[in-house]
C-alpha cells in the first residue's frame, strides 16, 4: 500500500470514473486501474463496482476512503514539517552559554536567528564554570558557547580569538586615551566578571605593572560589568561583541595593552550529527553573521559537525 493507491481512490470517488481520476492524477488510465486492482488484492476486499466506465463505490470503500484521506493530510503535515525543519522555520534549538557570556555576547546572534527562523524555538541555559563538565553529558543541548579552551572526550568544534576591551564613561579621564595600559589603572577600581580568563590575565599584568590598581569589584557577566560602568563605578573589563552590543549604555570601549585575548568556543556533540537550526545558528556566530569588524572577529568559519576541534581561522 502506498499514497498514491491512497490518492487514487480519493479522485475516483470525487470523480466518479478511472478515465477522469487518470486525467486528474495526470496517468494512463490502465495505470490508475492497476493501481486500484493492486491495493483490492492487498486489503483483500473490492472498492468499487464496476459497470462498463461507471464505477460505484462499496460500503468498504466508503469506510475505507475515511481513513485514507486522514493518511493523506498526515504525509501532508509531515511533508510541511520537514520541509519547515529544512527551512529552518520550526523545531527547537538548545543553547549552554557561561553565565557571563549571557546578556551581551550572543544578542545579536539569537536576534539575527530569531528574524530568520521565528518559527524555532530557543532555550538558553546559563551555567557556571562548575556546571560545564556535566552539561556535556546532557542529551538536550545542541551547542555551547564558552569563554576559553575546553577540552573533552565528547565534544568538537571551534573557536574565535578576539580582543577584550576596557569599558567607561565619556567622561573618564582614561576614554581621551587611544589604548590603556596597567601604568593608567593606578588607584581605579577595576570591574570584571566572575573566573574570567580577562580578569586573570588582566591580575597577572597589573601584578607587574601596576600594583597599586584599585579594589576589584566581580560580576556575575560581561553585561553586568558594563552596567556598572556605565554608572561610573570603574573601568570594566569585557569581550568587544558584548562591548559593542550594549554601546546604548553610553560606554567608551578602548583596547588594552598589552592585548587581552579573549577566546569564545562553540562546541556541539561529535556522537550525533547537528540539527538544522543548529547550523543556521552556528553560520549566525561567524564574523560576518554578527557584523563583527577585523579588529573584534577574525575571519573564520564555524566547524562541521564530525570536524576536528580546530581554530576558526581559514
Amino acid at each position: 500500500m502506498n499514497v498514491r493507491q491512497l490518492l487514487a481512490v480519493k479522485v475516483i470517488l470525487a470523480t466518479g470514473t478511472m478515465t477522469r481520476a487518470a486525467e486528474t492524477l495526470k496517468v494512463s488510465q490502465p495505470a490508475i486501474s492497476q493501481m486500484v486492482a493492486n491495493l483490492e488484492r492487498e486489503i483483500g476486499f473490492m472498492l468499487f463496482e464496476r459497470k462498463g466506465t461507471q464505477l460505484t463505490p462499496t460500503a468498504e470503500a466508503i469506510e475505507f476512503a475515511k481513513e485514507a484521506e486522514q493518511a493523506i493530510l498526515s504525509l501532508d503535515r509531515m511533508t510541511d514539517v520537514a520541509s519547515g525543519i529544512r527551512e529552518k522555520r520550526r523545531g527547537a534549538l538548545s543553547l549552554a552559554v557561561h553565565a557571563r557570556l549571557a546578556g551581551g555576547f550572543l544578542t545579536e546572534a539569537i536576534e539575527r536567528f530569531r528574524m530568520l527562523s521565528p518559527g524555532v524555538a530557543i532555550r538558553l541555559t546559563a551555567l557556571s564554570s562548575e556546571e560545564v563538565p556535566l552539561s556535556f553529558l546532557r542529551n538536550q543541548i545542541d551547542l555551547w558557547v564558552l569563554e576559553g579552551a575546553v577540552e573533552h572526550a565528547l565534544i568538537d568544534g571551534g573557536h574565535h580569538d578576539c580582543e577584550g576591551v576596557c569599558v567607561m564613561t565619556p567622561d573618564d579621564p582614561l576614554a581621551q586615551q587611544a589604548a590603556i595600559m596597567p601604568e593608567m589603572l593606578r588607584g581605579r577600581p577595576l570591574l570584571v566578571a566572575i573566573g574570567s580568563p580577562l580578569a586573570a590575565r588582566l591580575e597577572s599584568l597589573c601584578r607587574g605593572r601596576c600594583p597599586t590598581a584599585g579594589a576589584v569589584v566581580e560580576a556575575e557577566s560581561y553585561a553586568s560589568v558594563c552596567a556598572l560602568a556605565s554608572t561610573g563605578l570603574g573601568i570594566g573589563f569585557t569581550d568587544g561583541v558584548t562591548a559593542r552590543r550594549l554601546a546604548a549604555l553610553g560606554l567608551v570601549a578602548r583596547p588594552f595593552r598589552p592585548a587581552l585575548a579573549c577566546r569564545i568556543e562553540f562546541l556541539h556533540r561529535n556522537d550525533r550529527p547537528l540539527s538544522e537550526a543548529a547550523r543556521g545558528f552556528l553560520q549566525l556566530l561567524r564574523p560576518d553573521g554578527l557584523a563583527g569588524d577585523a579588529a573584534t572577529w577574525p575571519t573564520g568559519r564555524p566547524v562541521e559537525s564530525g570536524g576536528r576541534r580546530d581554530e576558526l581561522h581559514n
